[in-house]
C-alpha cells in the first residue's frame, strides 16, 4: 500500500474575530492548509483565544460564505453574531460569492475547518500554487 503524502503549508491571513458588538483582529494567529494526497482537507486557524469558544471535543457544522478575498465562518449557532473571518489577500479577487456548509472543531489552540466544496478546495489549493 501506498503511504499518504501529507503537507501543511502556512498561508498569509488576517484573521478577525467578530461579535454582535465588536470585531478585532487575532495579531498572532497563523492559518495552515493541510493537504492529504494533493487534495485539501482542512484549515487549521491558531490562536489560544479560539480554543475557548469550542473547546477540545465540541464541533459542529456551520455555514461559511466566501466573499472575494474574505471567508467568514458564522458560528452564531454558539453565539449570537459570533464570526470567525479570514482575510486571505493571496486568493484572488473575483466574483464567485457563496455560501457553502463547513465542520469545525475546536482543537488546542484554535480551530478546525472541514469542508468537502469543490468549489473553495479549487480557490484555496490556488493559494499555494502562485
Amino acid at each position: 500500500m501506498k503511504p499518504f503524502k501529507i503537507i501543511k503549508k502556512q498561508i498569509k491571513a488576517n484573521v478577525i474575530l467578530c461579535s454582535s458588538t465588536y470585531c478585532r483582529e487575532l495579531k498572532e494567529a497563523k492559518v495552515y492548509l493541510h493537504f492529504k494526497d494533493n487534495k485539501l482537507r482542512h484549515i487549521d486557524v491558531e490562536h489560544i483565544e479560539l480554543e475557548q469558544f469550542l473547546g477540545r471535543k465540541g464541533g459542529g457544522y456551520y455555514k461559511i460564505l466566501l466573499e472575494t478575498d474574505t471567508l467568514i465562518v458564522d458560528l452564531s449557532k454558539l453565539l449570537k453574531g459570533l464570526q470567525i473571518i479570514l482575510k486571505i489577500p493571496d486568493m484572488e479577487k473575483a466574483d464567485r460569492n457563496f455560501v457553502t456548509t463547513c465542520y469545525v472543531r475546536g482543537k488546542k489552540k484554535g480551530l478546525f475547518i472541514g469542508f468537502n466544496d469543490k468549489r473553495l478546495c479549487k480557490i484555496l489549493k490556488d493559494i499555494v500554487r502562485k
